[in-house]
This record gives C-alpha cells, sequence and structure tokens, in this order.
C-alpha cells in the first residue's frame, strides 16, 4: 500500500499517514546531493577535517533526525494526540516541513514560487524567507548535525574511534552554538526549530574547562524558542520598545504583511498548520518547565493553566476517549497496531496534563505560594493520575502484553508513553520528598515504591525489545545490515531515562534498609543500569556523568547492603541455618529470581559501538552499509554514509535548507 501525503493548498507536505512509516526511502528521482560545495562553509571544514563527504554527513545527519527524532515526535503531533481538531485520522506532523511551510506562507516573495531562482528577500521579512533565510537556515543544519551526531554508530558503522566521534561531536557542537548565537533575533519558525534543537542537543564529551565555565545556553535557547513561538502567532506587528535596541514602530492596526495577507485568504491550512504549531510548543514548553522546575514561558503555569484552551481540550479529549473504549476495559480487546497507537497517543495527552500538573505543583512549593495555590495544583495532579488509572491503565497493559507482536512504532511509542509518566511519577515523589510534603499524596511510600518498580521493568523492556536497523531506518539503495537493537538505542530522549535512573538509585540509597532488602535484587538492578546506559548514545558529556553518579550511588547501597546481611549472619544461630539450608540471609524470593533470570540471559555490551569497545566481540560485527565493509576515518575512499534521503524530502533540498548546492554529477574525490 502506498501512503499518500496530505497537501495543503499548494504547498509541501507537512503530513503523512500512518502508512508512510513503511515506505521506501529509497528514490529514483534524483539524489539530493551530487557534488560537495566549493564554498567555505563551517560545515565544509567539519567534513573535510574527517575527510567525509559533506554532502554524505549532511544527508545522513538529517536521515537520523527524521528516523529517530520526527518518528516519535510526528507521533504525539498527530491526530491521536493533538487535542485541536482538522487534523486527517492517522495523520503524522512531520514538524521540520510544518515550520518550513510556515514561514513559506509568511514569505512576501511566495508569488515567485514558480521562479525559485527569481526569489528576492523583501523588506522586513528575510528572516522569514526560506530561500533568503541563509542565516536561519544554516543555523537549522548545524543544529541537526549536532543533535544527530551521537546516533552516527547506528547508520555508520561499528569502527569509529571513540576519540574520533567525540572530536567531531565537539566540531559541530561548536559549529551550531556559533549559528545559533546569529538566530537569537531572527523571529521565525526555523529559527525556533533550531533553538530548540539545540536546546536538547547534550554537550559533547571533552570540552575545555573555560568553555564549561560559560555554563550551557541549551535551556536558554529552548526559553527563546518558547517567546520567539508568541511572537509569531501575533496576529498583528504591534510597537515594540526596548532599553536595549532601538524602538520600531507598525502603523497603526496595521496586520502581517499585504503581500501575505493576500495569500491567506487563499490558503485555508495556515490556520490549522499554526495551530500544530502552537500545539508541538505546548509539548515542548511543558517538557521544559516540568524537567527544569521553572514556570512555563509560552502557556500559563500555576496560575491559571487549568484555563487554558489547551489543557481543557485535553480533558475533553480524554473523558470522549474514556467512553469509546469502555467496553474495551469491561470485556477485553484485540491489540492492533491502529488501537495500540491511538490508545499510546491518546494517553500521551494525558501525559501531558499530568506534566503540566506536577510543574505547577513544583513552581507552587519552590517559589512559596499560598496554600490554595498548593491544593489547586495538588488537585490537579490526583485527577491526572486517577484519569491514567483508570482510563489507560488497563488498556495499556493489554498492549504490553501483546507488545512484541506488534510492530515498531506501537513498540517505541508505548516505551516512551510508560517510561515518560512513570518519570513524572518519580519526580513528583522527588519534589515531595524536597519540601517535605509526602502529606499532599495518599500512601506515599508504596506509591513512590511502586513507581521506581515500574520504572525499573519498562527500562529494562526498553532493554529486551529488539528491532531491526532497516525497520528504524528504512530502506536504502545501500541495504543496511540486519543488526538488532534496543528500543533503548533509538530513545529520542535518552536523558529521560538517565534521569529515570538517577532518580531510582537516589530511592534506593535513602531507604534500602526498607525498600529492597535483597542483596541480589540490588545486583541486579546495578546491572540492569550498566547495560542501559551501554545501550544509550555515549557522545554526551551528560550521560557519562549520570552513568558515574548512577554506579556510585548504586555501589554505596550495595556495600550498605552486604555488610547489613553480613552482620545479621553472624547473628543467625548455627542450629538454625542447618535446619533450614534452602534460605540465603538476603531473604530473596523464588519469584523474584526467575525475574532476574531474564536480566542476567542479557549481554552487557553497548549498541553504540567504537573501535575500543568492539575488539572483544569478534569479526562478526557487520556495517550499515553494504558497500562498505568498515568505517575508520582515515580515508576518504572507505566513507560508508551511502544514505540517499528519501525522496519526500526533496521538499527540505528546494527550500534552501541545506548548505551544499545542487549540480551535476561528479567525482567526489
Amino acid at each position: 500500500m502506498t501512503a499518500q501525503p496530505y497537501r495543503g493548498n499548494g504547498h509541501k507536505l507537512w503530513l503523512t499517514w500512518v502508512d508512510s512509516t513503511k515506505t521506501n526511502r529509497s528514490s529514483d528521482q534524483e539524489t539530493l546531493f551530487s557534488c560537495p560545495s566549493t564554498s567555505s562553509s563551517a560545515s565544509s571544514r567539519v567534513a573535510r577535517a574527517f575527510n567525509v563527504r559533506e554532502d554524505l554527513l549532511d544527508s545522513s545527519m538529517w536521515h537520523i533526525f527524521s528516523s529517530i527524532f520526527e518518528t516519535a515526535l510526528g507521533v504525539w503531533l498527530g491526530s491521536g494526540c493533538c487535542p485541536y481538531p482538522g487534523l486527517p485520522d492517522g495523520s503524522r506532523t512531520i514538524i521540520s516541513r510544518l515550520f518550513v511551510s510556515l514561514d513559506e506562507w509568511k514569505c512576501a516573495c511566495r508569488r515567485n514560487d514558480d521562479q525559485p531562482d527569481t526569489r528576492q528577500a523583501v523588506s522586513g521579512s528575510a528572516d522569514s524567507c526560506v530561500k533568503a533565510g541563509k542565516v536561519v537556515n544554516q543555523a537549522l543544519n548545524a543544529t541537526v548535525h549536532a543533535f544527530s551526531v551521537r546516533w552516527l554508530p547506528l547508520v555508520a558503522g561499528t569502527r569509529i574511534p571513540t576519540e574520533k566521534l567525540n572530536n567531531l561531536a565537539r566540531r559541530l557542537w561548536h559549529n551550531a552554538r556559533s549559528q545559533i548565537l546569529l538566530i537569537l533575533q531572527k523571529r521565525c519558525y526555523r529559527s525556533i526549530l533550531a533553538l530548540y534543537i539545540f536546546g536538547m542537543t547534550p554537550l559533547p564529551p571533552g570540552l575545555e574547562d573555560h568553555e564549561l565555565a560559560h555554563g550551557n545556553i541549551g535551556e536558554v535557547c529552548v526559553d527563546i524558542a518558547m517567546r520567539q513561538l508568541q511572537s509569531v502567532r501575533a496576529k498583528r506587528h504591534v510597537s515594540r520598545f526596548s532599553s536595549a535596541a532601538i524602538a520600531t514602530d507598525s502603523p497603526s492596526g496595521s496586520a502581517i504583511p499585504t503581500a501575505a495577507t493576500s495569500v491567506h485568504t487563499l490558503d485555508e491550512g495556515y490556520e490549522l498548520r499554526e495551530t500544530i504549531a502552537y500545539w508541538a510548543g505546548f509539548v515542548f514548553d511543558t517538557s521544559a518547565s516540568f524537567t527544569t522546575g521553572l514556570p512555563s514561558i509560552l502557556h500559563a503555569s500555576l496560575l491559571g493553566f487549568e484555563q487554558e484552551r489547551t489543557v481543557q481540550l485535553l480533558k475533553k479529549t480524554a473523558q470522549e476517549f474514556h467512553d469509546k473504549t469502555e467496553d474495551w476495559r469491561a470485556n477485553g480487546f484485540e491489540v492492533t497496531n491502529q488501537r495500540a497507537i491511538w490508545i499510546v497517543q491518546s494517553a500521551s495527552g494525558c501525559k501531558g496534563v499530568f506534566w503540566k500538573a506536577v510543574a505547577a505543583l513544583r513552581e507552587a512549593l519552590n517559589y512559596g505560594h499560598e496554600p490554595h495555590a498548593v491544593v489547586r495544583a495538588q488537585t490537579a495532579v490526583l485527577q491526572c493520575m486517577l484519569r491514567y488509572d483508570v482510563t489507560y491503565a488497563p488498556l495499556l497493559a493489554a498492549c504490553k502484553r501483546a507488545l512484541l507482536f506488534l510492530e515498531f512504532e506501537a513498540q517505541l511509542n508505548w516505551y516512551l508513553l510508560a517510561l515518560h509518566y512513570h518519570l513524572g511519577l518519580l519526580i513528583l515523589y522527588d519534589t515531595l520528598d524536597t519540601f517535605d510534603r509526602r502529606d499532599l499524596v495518599t500512601n506515599p511510600d508504596n506509591a513512590q515504591w511502586s513507581a521506581v518498580q515500574e520504572t525499573v521493568n519498562i527500562i529494562l523492556l526498553g532493554v529486551q525489545c529488539k528491532i531491526s536497523l532497516q525497520t528504524v531506518f528504512g530502506s536504502t539503495s545501500a541495504p543496511l545490515r540486519d543488526d538488532m537493537v534496543s528500543l533503548l538505542s533509538v530513545d529520542p530522549y535518552p536523558h529521560h531515562v538517565a534521569t529515570a535512573l538517577s532518580l531510582v538509585s537516589d530511592f534506593l540509597k535513602k531507604g534500602s534498609s526498607e525498600t529492597c532488602k535483597s542483596s541480589e535484587a540490588l545486583k541486579q538492578v546495578r546491572k540492569l543500569a550498566t547495560m542501559a546506559f551501554d545501550q544509550l548514545p555515549q557522545c554526551s558529556a551528560s550521560l557519562q556523568a549520570s552513568r558515574v553518579s548512577v554506579a556510585a550511588k548504586l555501589d554505596e547501597v550495595q556495600q550498605l547492603q552486604d555488610s547489613r546481611i553480613a552482620d545479621n549472619c553472624r547473628k543467625l544461630p548455627s542450629k538454625s541455618l542447618h535446619q533450614h539450608p534452602g534460605v540465603e540471609c538476603g531473604g530473596t524470593h523464588e519469584s523474584r529470581r526467575e525475574g532476574f533470570e531474564t536480566i542476567d540471559r542479557l549481554s552487557t555490551g553497548t549498541v553504540h559501538h567504537t573501535a575500543e569497545n568492539i575488539t572483544s566481540s569478534g569479526e562478526s560485527q557487520r556495517t550499515t552499509s553494504g558497500s562498505v565493509d568498515y568505517w575508520d576515518w582515515t580515508s576518504s575512499e572507505d566513507s560508508p554514509l551511502s544514505f540517499e534521503m528519501p525522496g519526500d524530502d526533496m521538499f527540505l533540498a528546494d527550500h534552501g535548507l541545506f548548505e551544499v548546492s545542487r549540480r551535476p554529477s561528479c567525482n567526489l574525490f
């Protein structure tokens, strides 16, 4: 079955149907890049420094970004999760194309769309002009490169030396940072996306001390992106006054430029695009507020978030979903991919409201709001938890039982939803511990312990559940290797896994004597944490730091547990030991032992292999590309980045989102 894209009045596609994930990513059309650019761009310099073709570096980074990040985000921005009406059923939103199409709509030179070479920048619209805004395009390219390099070992082969990969990550990160600084005042949708992506990009390992001393501007970039989204959504330009800038006036009552206004009446789909972008902003803003503990920027936070239209629509759609699925909860149902995705999408909307409520409660406690504000936030949190437990938990449990029989999209999004919801519970209980307000929830000890256990089980499932690289990245002109990788290795938000493991280790450290009394259980948790960090992208300073921290905390808990068990063994009479030879000092139960056998059967190897850590794995390792055996980063002739971009991604090239100019085919080296 060939999926048909949704097109809106002459605009390029920004939605795909659910079946689009199965379409062949190879194309018989003209390849995206034919010859490397001779310009001395930053991307060119990075490519030359590593003897890698710039066109292949660029296309592969975008391919990773589309396959890992946009695939997961597209489900959250699709029809089943977005509460706003108008999206076709079964659609997925491709955020890069959505944001480019919004800028294209605002571009006053859009009338020359049939003659792209004659497009000129119009005064006052250079920031949103898709073709003329080279600074914004270069920044978006640079941030995609820096964001995606973490997953390069999955698609470029297994023999990338660690230092070479880290060096490349540092070069790309420096390039992205320098480009980002140029667009802080460029108010357009592509700039918003670039700023958000850079905010999600971790610091690469090996940065100099003076670079770390300046701090990470990632959080600032996310904040600026949300403020820019507020600005571009304005229906009219108003006078802006600032002590740091020259004030500019707009004619009273003037609307967005006349050329664009005339187009607005011709494109009925623009408001829908703008609404979906606003929904994406809700997802980004809520996640940032939830994880940082700071008030929201784009949407109302503690004071008034329940009155926001987005939150009200999410609650309404959750109730509608509950009514439609009453029979499923009562009598059971057959779990199919389509049903699983629909359940996960609706539950993800509920999870978004839950994160919003937890963020509001954190704000109320952290900033000393009045008791009635704390109670209001507490009520919102408990309502979300009740909705999740009553409406979604039984259906998600059925999906979990059928998970191994579902397709990759359903598996990944079920795992992401389960992990992120329970991460919300862990952060909630951690906040209550911090402010000594455990009275705000019922039976907090058992509830927190249950959340910890379920989080460990979800991460274990993420390690166990395997998918092929071809499933993740699609078919290409050169066949991919048949390697099976875990869901954890393609998680677009690996820092959430690290955060969850850190909170689990904190909980075990605080209450090891009351909660996890089995020494063997702690050993298995330590082993699982090691395997999880092994399978996450290694090219991240924050993940490396989290790995060391979690290991240290779990080691400390293990030592305390071992010493406690040894003391108990010395106190036991030898007679009782002879009478009960089957009883261990740790009190390990047989049922728990059976659960641990699953972990014992797993190997403790990393999916993101480097040259240093694959030596012991033998010569059976195969590379991603069928045309090259190994990629050793030393010879341009051995560059295996042979991916061709999907044919539909010509859309991005047509809008100037690649630095490499298209030229006739030529020998690259």
